[in-house]
């Protein structure tokens, strides 16, 4: 493994207790909910009849899913981004997690159930049909989530998604198969950040260049 993302990751799994400002902090704002798309977000995954594979097929998949589509069954092979259980395990003592995937729920649940592996960290969910139809694609309505936007943001790789809230996402660079990506490690300072303050827009709203089209 990469010598910087093992210190990373023995820098975060340290968990030096918070001094005693950072604990006054902490009881004053509000715990915040991050809301997590899933498919080149989080995973990427591809079923038996697709033809437009992105995936090396010498490249081991991490589990397969098998759901009932329409009545014919499905087998979808999914991808873990690098570092995700690592990633989930940080934040979720963080922050309230939420998925919100504009894919199918059949499929979408039972990648969350498979991320969670029983942690109870991944409870409330959101799905396609939670999605507004925009144009070819969906957008996702994070009132839906909660009403209370000083205290809500989205990590999703697809702008269009969030487009009705920029100043509540955080970017991320789509996800197929690179094994050496450090995207979500090196989000880690940023969420760690964001918990501290009051209204996570008065920081997002100043990296709107950074929603673009990868």
């Amino acid at each position: 493994m990469n010598s910087k993302i093992e210190f990373a990751k023995i820098k975060m799994n340290a968990l030096f207790p918070p001094d005693d400002f950072s604990q006054l902090t902490l009881c004053i704002v509000k715990r915040k909910v991050l809301v997590l798309d899933l498919d080149e977000t989080l995973i990427h995954s591809y079923h038996d009849n697709n033809t437009r594979q992105m995936v090396k097929p010498s490249v081991p998949h991490d589990f397969v899913l098998k759901v009932v589509i329409e009545r014919s069954p499905v087998r979808f092979f999914v991808h873990k981004r690098p570092h995700v259980d690592f990633f989930l395990d940080i934040v979720s003592q963080w922050y309230e997690l939420v998925v919100f995937t504009a894919s199918m729920e059949i499929y979408g649940a039972g990648v969350a159930d498979i991320l969670d592996n029983n942690r109870g960290i991944l409870q409330r969910r959101f799905y396609r049909q939670h999605c507004t139809p925009d144009l070819g694609t969906y957008t996702k309505d994070l009132t839906a989530v909660t009403t209370d936007l000083a205290s809500i943001f989205i990590l999703d790789n697809s702008p269009g998604a969030y487009k009705s809230y920029p100043d509540n996402a955080i970017p991320i660079k789509s996800w197929v198969s690179d094994p050496m990506d450090t995207a979500l490690l090196n989000l880690l300072p940023v969420l760690d950040a964001l918990r501290f303050v009051q209204d996570v827009r008065s920081v997002l709203s100043r990296n709107l260049h950074l929603h673009k089209v990868w």
